[in-house]
């Protein structure tokens, strides 16, 4: 596969764990967990990185 294509798939895959992540956050916020809160938040900081870097790559590949 192409840098192109791996880098938007990669997107995808980033916003999925995104999307999970604050699900718990959310789920871990209700339930009154803490840990699970900030855990959450933290992956789902981390994966939102992650998911700006995949698109900046691919949106600077060529073809």
């Amino acid at each position: 596969m192409d840098k192109k294509r791996i880098a938007f798939l990669s997107i995808f895959l980033f916003l999925a764990v995104n999307v999970v992540a604050l699900s718990n956050a959310i789920e871990g916020y209700y339930g009154q967990e803490d840990e699970r809160v900030y855990g959450a938040v933290i992956v789902a900081l981390i994966s939102t990185g992650l998911a700006t870097t995949a698109f900046f790559i691919w949106k600077g590949t060529t073809k």
